[in-house]
């Protein structure tokens, strides 16, 4: 799916799935800050020698990761989804002008 067929993509959508994909790109964006925040602490855990919170740390990291890739994948099944929809929409126009376009039988001989 290229840039155009994007937003070609969105200037169809529906003022509802414009908000679901809005609200999922935000909760992407808040799991990416608090994976960014995570790092940091780790990091300083480990400048400052304190092993014993590094696990901890850690595992909130693996949570926040998963979370954060579970709603970017529903971002992205949401937009194929979309997209799919959009290129079965332009086949059947295609086929219904095509089928419009035909000459029947009878006026060829």
């Amino acid at each position: 799916m290229n840039n155009v067929s994007q937003e070609k993509i969105i200037l169809t959508m529906t003022q509802e799935q414009k908000q679901d994909l809005y609200e999922l790109n935000l909760i992407s964006q808040y799991y990416i800050k608090e994976i960014r925040n995570q790092i940091i602490k780790i990091n300083e855990l480990i400048a400052c020698g304190k092993k014993e919170n590094i696990k901890n740390e850690f595992d909130k990291f693996h949570f926040l990761f998963a979370r954060a890739s579970e709603k970017i994948k529903q971002c992205y099944i949401f937009l194929n989804d979309l997209y799919e929809q959009n290129e079965q929409e332009k086949e059947q126009k295609n086929e219904k002008k095509l089928n419009e376009n035909d000459v029947p039988n009878s006026y060829l001989e």
